[in-house]
């Protein structure tokens, strides 16, 4: 006899003899719950420069498992942007019952300090820098479509638009809530980037 339940299921079995004679057994089959991996980066971009740190965002159901990173500059439970520039698959592993499920996410490393950070400067300007409640950002010799991160010293990203830049070749940004500190700002527009400081009182 085979049988593939969904679910545990009790089987009994009756064998009846030559003499009439009867006999029962049962067995249950247990059915475990399929275990569901759940990972959702805090954040899936970072900076070079920041430091190893760990990671989070990886879960599971039904509660009880156990879960796993892995991937390319992961140690653990922890991830190292000194690796490199790029793009990398994160897998996070949920274990319970004896079955494995899991999901990738990428995370992207990048320079949070262009090289060319001073030649730029006429190309995108922070005013005013040091900056308390608000500041702009200035396109002197910029139009057209540009992206605009903004990432703390951890390489938490707290800031994210896109915009056109017209005419008026500015953006001004509200940073009362920000704490103090360094924060990098990266412009994309086309196949330019753009990187400049900016210090939050």
């Amino acid at each position: 006899i085979v049988v593939s339940p969904s679910q545990t299921t009790v089987y009994t079995v009756t064998v009846t003899g030559m003499n009439a004679c009867t006999n029962t057994s049962s067995v249950t089959v247990m059915v475990n719950e399929y275990p569901i991996a759940i990972f959702v980066l805090p954040e899936d971009t970072v900076c070079l420069q920041t430091a190893a740190f760990e990671l989070a965002g990886g879960s599971g159901l039904p509660t009880g498992g156990t879960g796993s990173y892995s991937g390319t500059g992961v140690s653990g439970t922890w991830f190292n942007p000194a690796i490199g520039l790029g793009t990398y698959p994160i897998r996070y592993t949920y274990s319970l019952n004896g079955c494995d499920s899991s999901v990738t996410q990428p995370i992207t490393v990048v320079n949070c300090v262009g090289i060319d950070e001073n030649s730029q400067a006429n190309q995108i300007l922070i005013l005013p820098n040091p900056a308390e409640e608000s500041f702009s950002i200035v396109f002197p010799e910029l139009i057209g479509n540009a992206n605009i991160v903004i990432y703390d010293v951890s390489g938490r990203k707290v800031f994210e638009t896109e915009q056109i830049i017209n005419e008026s070749k500015k953006l001004d940004i509200n940073s009362s809530a920000w704490t103090s500190g360094v924060y990098f700002i990266n412009v994309q527009n086309g196949n330019r980037s753009f990187y400049q400081k900016l210090m939050k009182r």
